[in-house]
């Protein structure tokens, strides 16, 4: 006879696992470029944005064998085989019994949303002939929420934050454009 020790609240890892998300996202982008020239000299200013929400409620519930008397002592023969292990005799709530138990918390179930919105400005400019200087900038915005559905906290983790981020580069052109 092996005796284990545990307690009512079975390990997670075990057990069986029951899982739904539901996640809504919508995106949207929306680009412009205004293309002129000096001194016969193609020339683009380019400008953009992009809004990308997102919504997801995940729910979990796992169950797993719990003792159904004496919490701390659980009576398992290692010799057993597969079918007497699952027998109706180890099942109940007499004492040395098991009993199937839901084992979830609330706090393993969560909502989310996430907000990302861009914008961006940009000139590609044609300078010489082989030579073209390409600089902007973007703004970035993002904001995520999680709430914990086994928590009072109306915030459990936000997470904000806003850049913006330059961008300078030279385009030298070793061979023809032949388009």
């Amino acid at each position: 006879m092996y005796s284990r020790h545990s307690c009512p609240s079975f390990s997670h890892g075990t057990g069986k696992q029951f899982f739904k998300l539901d996640e809504t996202t919508y995106v949207g982008t929306l680009d412009v470029t205004y293309p002129f020239k000096i001194s016969g000299l193609s020339q683009a200013i380019k400008a953009g944005l992009l809004y990308n929400t997102r919504d997801r409620n995940f729910d979990a519930r796992m169950f797993g064998l719990i003792s159904g008397g004496n919490p701390f002592e659980v009576a398992i023969d290692e010799k057993v085989s597969l079918t007497s292990a699952f027998s109706s005799a180890n099942y109940g709530s007499g004492n040395r019994q098991l009993v199937l138990e839901e084992i979830s918390f609330r706090t393993d179930s969560y909502t989310a949303e996430s907000n990302n919105i861009g914008l961006y400005l940009m000139l590609d400019s044609k300078v010489a002939e082989k030579l073209r200087l390409i600089g902007g900038a973007r703004f970035e915005g993002y904001n995520v929420t999680l709430q914990s559905k086994g928590s009072n906290s109306p915030d459990v983790n936000n997470v904000k934050f806003n850049k913006i981020l330059p961008s300078l580069n030279v385009v030298y052109s070793l061979t023809e454009n032949r388009t």
